[in-house]
């Protein structure tokens, strides 16, 4: 179903998106600022797969990076994660490793991402593979934001302008997390959990932008 079919359907009710009683669903959830990131409670490891729809514009990243999610507590062992650099480079974090490849290279790219720790895939194309050792983080990941030790500051996300429109996050063969991107019940933007019925929240002290189905 495509993105104009989509909204018809949730124009006229025919859509369920699985949201709890007056939140209604956005087609993204927009981060700009440092001040915007999100705590998915789930720690990094080796069985992990990341699935999700993402559009990021490189021309806006003031900083060195941003980061569509990442999570870990050594980068030297523990990461996991997916960054665009400020170059138009992509950052495939697994383990200890930090690969770099340079496609796709559009400055404005609208993309789908099917990720695990051996194997990075974007809009359908493995582009970075990597064997790292069995690991298992004590930190969460974060979407538009890294839990790093090395991130001292108060703030963890980074700027430029990044979307995300859905995402999914499994351990093994079981789905832990489902992120639909809403506005709850007073027309707060946050995402929301359909396996753990949770409402997630930015953590930092900007709300996100967002735009309507």
């Amino acid at each position: 179903m495509n993105r104009l079919e989509e909204k018809r359907k949730a124009m006229i009710g025919e859509i369920d998106y699985g949201l709890p009683k007056n939140y209604m669903a956005v087609e993204y959830l927009e981060s700009g600022s440092q001040k915007q990131w999100f705590d998915t409670g789930i720690k990094g490891s080796y069985k992990l797969r990341v699935e999700g729809e993402w559009w990021v514009d490189v021309s806006t990243i003031e900083d060195e990076y941003v980061i569509f999610f990442q999570g870990e507590n050594a980068i030297v062992r523990y990461s996991f994660g997916l960054l665009r650099l400020k170059d138009g480079k992509w950052e495939f974090t697994s383990g200890s490793a930090r690969n770099r490849f340079s496609e796709p290279s559009d400055s404005q790219c609208h993309f789908t991402i099917d990720m695990t720790p051996q194997n990075c895939a974007i809009n359908g194309v493995t582009r970075s593979t990597h064997d790292p050792d069995n690991f298992t983080s004590s930190r969460d990941i974060f979407i538009f934001g890294t839990s790093s030790s090395t991130r001292i500051r108060a703030d963890k996300g980074d700027t430029g302008k990044k979307r995300i429109y859905w995402m999914k996050i499994w351990d093994g063969q079981t789905l832990v997390r489902d992120f639909q991107p809403c506005l709850d019940a007073s027309s707060t933007p946050c995402l929301y959990d359909r396996v753990s019925k949770q409402t997630f929240y930015n953590k930092g002290s900007l709300n996100l932008d967002y735009k309507l189905l």
